[in-house]
């Protein structure tokens, strides 16, 4: 029904306390928390990751529609600054299903062959990231 990830930003509230995201498929968004580091979320390691600090946001202006989806899904901005975003998009495990590169305001993912469930999208420009949720229905 949901899952938490841990992020590798440490919290503000307190110094034992670090970001994590939770996605469920009762929300539209994947949702950010701050929670104890004692709490036993899953974590993903990337060997040989960028080491820049890496900023999630909850809202980078992009926009994704129609979801739920059955062949097609948008992807679009009104800002030109995110120009060559790179669109990740993950199935409920975390493996990369899908890869693109977005050229101007917006791009389409072909999302027909894909089987019914919820999967991630990550936009990733510069050192930002927006997380959403899509549903994919058949």
């Amino acid at each position: 029904d949901f899952g938490y990830w841990w992020t590798s930003s440490q919290g503000t509230a307190n110094p034992s306390f670090a970001y994590n995201v939770k996605m469920s498929y009762a929300d539209e968004v994947v949702l950010q928390y701050e929670s104890n580091q004692r709490g036993g979320f899953a974590i993903r390691c990337l060997k040989n990751a960028n080491v820049e600090t890496i900023e999630l946001r909850d809202d980078l202006g992009f926009k994704l529609y129609p979801n739920p989806a059955n062949s097609e899904v948008t992807i679009s901005t009104t800002s030109s600054s995110f120009e060559r975003a790179k669109i990740n998009l993950y199935n409920a495990t975390g493996a990369l299903i899908l890869s693109e590169v977005m050229i101007g305001n917006s791009s389409t993912l072909n999302v027909s062959t894909l089987p019914s469930g919820y999967y991630a999208i990550v936009i990733e420009h510069a050192t930002q990231l927006q997380r959403m949720k899509l549903i994919i229905v058949n």
